[in-house]
């Protein structure tokens, strides 16, 4: 199960906030967003979902983050299946 949610079907912050909110979450197991302006509270909601545990791949692409909010977010992130 996958989720891709760049381009045209970039969810912004308040989608990102609701992404991983989101309880259904628990299967998926390839996340992909690209060309999307996902900012800090976006990703920092990613970063602290306990309904991405499962997840196995992960591809952030162009999401206007610096190096720094990077490796923020893959600090704060909880994905201990991550390939």
């Amino acid at each position: 199960r996958g989720i891709d949610a760049g381009g045209p079907r970039c969810p912004g912050n308040g989608g990102a906030k609701a992404l991983a909110a989101s309880p259904r979450l628990k299967r998926l197991r390839a996340l992909q967003v690209a060309d999307c302006r996902i900012g800090g509270p976006g990703g920092a909601a990613l970063a602290a979902s306990p309904h991405l545990a499962n997840l196995e791949s992960l591809s952030l692409n162009s999401l206007g983050w610096g190096t720094r909010a990077f490796a923020e977010f893959l600090a704060a992130a909880g994905l201990p299946a991550l390939r």
